[in-house]
């Protein structure tokens, strides 16, 4: 089934088309017609043209089986693709900037269900109709979405949900579950396969000891966090009372890992157009052991190519971000100490105190970045 999608907005005009295929989807790269299709557009009309290829779901494509670890499907199925952020907010062109992220955290970058936040006059109202209600269209679509993917569902969910309220390391999440430490490997494996998690290690680091484990997909990362433990609630009509006193609360807080993915997604935009002091060959989160000061050390993210690094800090906060935490930053990048040329960026939700400013300017090294910036790339 071959769709045109046409969205207007005030600064560019995208043409999505979407592909939903079938089992021959193999023979898509091979398909004069398709492959055609974009240069066509460009040539006609020069439009932007983005091409989505979705396959249905695999327990529609193929009968459901087994792999021996429960998943059900034929394998290739994923979760976790989407639109960036920065074009996921063309969809909310009279949001803040603030807004508009704070949507992308809350359903990703899935073309529907920015469209369904964007049918309501503010982030809030859209939020409140896609999740907290009965009938809303994102209430139980992630529950669904892994009951129609996922043999023994309730086990994945509990998973999930473990990593949702913070287990994010193997023993963490098996003891939090009550499964067995081999058997969870199993489900965990799957769930990366699919995109529904992802496994880190700490950048330059070898082995994966010091894995921790994330949902990569924000609308599940959402739904987990705000919705899964409400439900009963949302069902007898709740769903406001829950979003004043559950998720209003606490959304500045979820919101903190999500901009750290915005941070390195504009860090990548920001290499590919040579913008930046060094043009970088890996970038990731870092922790571990700060071998002088004998105490453990975080980094929201270290952009590196061979002895030049970026490291990078980001505040999701109310208040400008003040100069102990530029101190605090190029203290724990000492952990590091291999790299010769070194440079630092910091990124604010609330901007920056006249403090750290001058703190920016004396070094000459550093680049404070505001929630704007991400979007003039």
């Amino acid at each position: 089934m071959l769709g045109i999608l046409r969205l207007r907005y005030p600064i560019r005009v995208y043409v999505q088309l979407c592909i939903t295929y079938c089992p021959f989807y193999r023979h898509i790269s091979k398909n004069a017609f398709i492959k055609s299709t974009p240069r066509f557009f460009h040539r006609s009309w020069s439009w932007p043209l983005r091409l989505s290829c979705c396959q249905a779901s695999s327990s529609v494509v193929q009968p459901a089986h087994t792999h021996g670890d429960g998943r059900r499907g034929t394998g290739s199925f994923h979760f976790g693709f989407g639109w960036p952020y920065a074009d996921s907010g063309l969809f909310f062109p009279r949001y803040t900037f603030e807004n508009r992220l704070t949507a992308y955290g809350g359903v990703g970058g899935i073309p529907q269900y920015l469209q369904y936040l964007s049918q309501e006059d503010n982030l809030l109202a859209g939020l409140g109709r896609s999740y907290f209600r009965p009938t809303g269209h994102l209430f139980e679509e992630p529950s669904s979405l892994l009951k129609q993917e996922l043999r023994e569902p309730a086990t994945y969910n509990s998973i999930i949900a473990a990593i949702a309220s913070g287990a994010s390391r193997m023993n963490e999440i098996a003891a939090r579950t009550g499964e067995d430490g081999k058997k969870c490997a199993k489900y965990l494996k799957t769930m990366l396969d699919l995109h529904i998690l992802k496994r880190e290690t700490p950048i330059g680091a070898k082995g994966g000891r010091s894995s921790l484990y994330s949902i990569s997909d924000n609308t599940l990362r959402f739904w987990y966090r705000f919705v899964a433990e409400s439900i009963s609630n949302i069902q007898a009509g709740m769903g406001d009372i829950v979003m004043a006193r559950q998720v209003l609360p606490a959304i500045s807080d979820y919101m903190g890992r999500v901009f750290e993915d915005v941070c390195m997604q504009y860090m990548m935009r920001r290499n590919k157009s040579l913008s930046l002091p060094i043009m970088f060959d890996e970038i990731g989160r870092w922790w571990g052991n700060h071998p002088a000061l004998k105490r453990q050390e975080e980094i929201d993210f270290i952009a590196r190519t061979g002895d030049s690094a970026i490291f990078g800090e980001r505040k999701w906060r109310t208040d400008p971000m003040g100069p102990d935490a530029l101190d605090s930053l190029i203290t724990a990048s000492w952990a590091l100490p291999g790299y010769r040329d070194r440079h630092y960026m910091v990124f604010s939700k609330s901007g920056f105190t006249w403090s750290l400013i001058d703190e920016a300017e004396r070094l000459g090294n550093v680049e404070l970045v505001t929630l704007e910036q991400p979007f003039d790339v």
